[in-house]
């Protein structure tokens, strides 16, 4: 939709069509003069992402939104300026609940891959990704970039980003969930990982596109989880402390797949955001009815979520937040949790209207990979130098491999021989990637070599009830 609301293009579809397909929006130059205006926009012959501007002006060419489906558009927008802030609408419809949807800005030029997880992940998706990593990875190597769109340099790499992250956090809910005594099973969610661009305004109008990095924000993350022995205080702590995981995850998760040692990176999540505002020394604020009149006035933060908390404690909810926003890098906002305390589970967001994380830095974050979400062929600013950047994709691709291996041994716990299947798909998931991890340091990785342990305990638990 545009600033007015006006519909621009929709689409329909079943769940079924949809589901383990790679799912991107994204925007393409709307004619081949518009796309000649953004390479004549660039410097002649760029070697690394440095020699490239971090910043383009707005209304220099026009775009078309696209959404597609496996890299082929199933819909398409009419032309656009480039630089102008549109919604987005995703939802899900069931007989039941009827439409449930979540609105988001998106800035004409970024480019969103959508993560779909209808019940969990499934090993077989995981390895789908790997592939497809694996396969992009030597066409860079040959430096074959004909042969390669925007959907593959960016969009596999967004889309394992989304997708390890559902995959990641479904294994560490059913992990928690088993150690909990809870019956947990995801129900339909989605998300988004997309590269991130900030308008910058003058005199009213946009003047100019900033690229500022990677957003991940999980528009719907919805389980269905109930204690097993019908306790509500530890139904609404498993609530609490999955809630906390999964905020945290969004920051960790692409971390750990863009980091390298030449370009750290660092990802804000809201509990992120609160912990380093708690180590600046900051205030930590609960805000409830009791208090809200009097610690309001106290926070220095935007007044948009001023507003927000104002409205959701005036609805009964619970707010956490810092007193002050904190800068980190080329972010500057606050972290805030909105808890229900009758159920434990709440959203946790951080200012910009983000259920999710904001990533400021890495390869892909930087000017290079903004230019190529645009930019349909790889060859058109690709050098050898450039995309010798997208080396790590290996390291993606090892990490997925890893978490396909946690999913397919948690799977087998839930077969008609749970013990049996348990241990077989543990010691083939292991045997086959222990290539991968070879490879590639994986177990290194703090999130994986949690994972692992938290499986090793699982698995020793399992084992002492079956001999039992």
């Amino acid at each position: 939709m545009d600033e007015y609301d006006n519909e621009l293009f929709s689409i329909e579809k079943a769940t079924v069509e949809l589901v383990a397909k790679k799912l991107a929006f994204s925007f393409s130059p709307a004619t081949e003069a518009d796309e000649q205006a953004l390479l004549d926009y660039l410097p002649d012959n760029p070697q690394t992402p440095d020699d490239l501007s971090d910043t383009i002006p707005a209304d220099l060419f026009q775009v078309v939104g696209q959404f597609t489906i496996d890299g082929a558009i199933q819909s398409e927008s009419s032309a656009i300026p480039f630089g102008r802030e549109l919604k987005t609408r995703k939802g899900l419809w069931s007989e039941r609940s009827g439409w449930q949807q979540t609105t988001n800005p998106v800035t004409t030029g970024e480019y969103q891959a959508i993560g779909l997880d209808l019940h969990g992940m499934s090993a077989a998706q995981l390895q789908d990704l790997q592939s497809n990593l694996d396969n992009t990875k030597t066409h860079l190597e040959n430096q074959t970039y004909e042969s390669l769109t925007k959907h593959d340099v960016v969009g596999d790499l967004l889309q394992a980003g989304v997708m390890g992250y559902l995959a990641m956090t479904q294994v560490q809910s059913q992990l928690t969930a088993n150690a909990s005594d809870i019956v947990y099973y995801r129900e339909p969610s989605y998300g988004t990982f997309s590269t991130n661009s900030q308008l910058v305004y003058l005199f009213g109008q946009p003047h100019e596109v900033k690229m500022s990095g990677l957003l991940m924000d999980m528009d719907r993350l919805k389980t269905s989880a109930e204690c097993k022995q019908n306790c509500w205080n530890n139904w609404v702590d498993y609530n609490k402390t999955t809630g906390h995981m999964l905020s945290a995850y969004e920051h960790i998760v692409p971390e750990q797949i863009f980091y390298t040692t030449d370009n750290p990176v660092e990802g804000i999540s809201a509990v992120k955001a609160l912990s380093i505002a708690s180590a600046e020394g900051q205030r930590i604020y609960t805000i409830n009815s009791a208090n809200l009149a009097t610690v309001i006035d106290e926070l220095t933060i935007d007044q948009a979520v001023k507003d927000e908390i104002i409205q959701a404690v005036n609805a009964g909810y619970e707010v956490t937040t810092s007193q002050h926003r904190i800068t980190k890098d080329s972010w500057s906002g606050v972290g805030y949790i909105i808890i229900d305390p009758q159920t434990g589970s709440g959203a946790y967001k951080i200012s910009g209207g983000s259920d999710g994380a904001a990533f400021a830095a890495g390869f892909i974050s930087g000017v290079a990979g903004a230019y190529q979400s645009i930019f349909e062929s790889a060859s058109e600013i690709g050098t050898t130098d450039m995309f010798a950047k997208y080396a790590s994709y290996r390291q993606v691709a090892a990490r997925l491999g890893a978490v396909g291996f946690l999913l397919t041994v948690i799977s087998g716990a839930y077969s008609d021989d749970p013990m049996g299947a348990f241990i077989e798909a543990a010691l083939n998931a292991f045997l086959s990637n222990l290539a991968g991890a070879a490879a590639v340091s994986l177990f290194t990785s703090p999130i994986v070599a949690g994972l692992v342990a938290a499986l090793a305990i699982y698995l020793i638990n399992s084992l002492f009830v079956w001999l039992i």
